[in-house]
């Protein structure tokens, strides 16, 4: 897909990187310290923002409020400055209301986190083309949350009700976005980056031949986290290593 295709304002929701505060179940076993589990979550928020970025506006709502200093250390250079706005408080749909309010309300929006870092290009292809067409766009995963959500106009109630943090997000927004008589489109499951396994599946999927080889600018930001992720000491993908 190229850059020009893409016709969406992004919303990345993130919490700053802080040692002991992201990236919790990465170090409930001892397979990793807080202080590379922040560097984990640095490193996947860097890359996300960076495949984003290309494509068209970002606007970065973080937690806790007013931390764009510090949370500036944590992203790639960009030629499109990235917009920041505060996440505020309340549950995690009221920040994402807030957060779309502060979006361009001219152009559709996707919401993104940063625990999906490598999806594929084609799923992103396939969000574009689906959210021209459908009023609201979901992304599974497969621990039954979502990977992004997009919408072609706000309306908050869409995120009214839902059991955010659990197996139930998906299920639960596709049940309300009918439930508000919306046009949906389902793109194709993924996964979260949420404990040592996940890790482990993910560099083997970073170490492939389609994204060692690839010398598109696209891909950039993929080969970029697997050189963080090897400076924090993930090098070769073993199972034994994370027993």
């Amino acid at each position: 897909m190229q850059p020009d295709s893409w016709h969406l304002t992004s919303i990345v929701m993130a919490k700053l990187p802080q040692p002991g505060r992201v990236k919790t179940r990465l170090t409930a076993t001892g397979w990793l310290d807080a202080t590379q589990a922040s560097a984990v979550a640095s490193a996947m928020l860097r890359c996300i923002i960076g495949r984003l970025a290309i494509r068209g506006p970002v606007v970065l709502a973080v937690t806790p409020d007013d931390c764009e200093q510090e949370m500036s250390r944590h992203l790639p250079t960009v030629e499109t400055p990235i917009r920041f706005t505060n996440q505020g408080q309340g549950g995690l749909g009221e920040r994402m209301t807030s957060a779309w309010a502060a979006a361009d309300r001219r152009t559709p929006i996707v919401f993104f986190g940063n625990d999906s870092p490598d999806v594929p290009e084609q799923y992103l292809q396939e969000l574009a083309e689906a959210s021209a067409v459908a009023e609201v766009v979901l992304g599974p995963t497969e621990d039954g949350g979502i990977w992004c959500l997009a919408a072609q106009r706000s309306f908050p109630e869409l995120l009214d009700a839902i059991d955010w943090g659990t197996e139930h997000v998906y299920d639960q927004l596709l049940q309300r976005a009918r439930q508000l008589g919306r046009r949906v489109a389902v793109l194709p499951q993924w996964v979260d980056i949420d404990h040592p396994e996940d890790i482990d599946a993910m560099l083997k999927r970073l170490d492939s031949a389609s994204v060692r080889q690839s010398s598109r600018q696209m891909d950039s930001a993929l080969l970029q986290l697997r050189s963080d992720l090897a400076q924090i000491g993930l090098t070769k993908p073993t199972n034994d290593s994370i027993r």
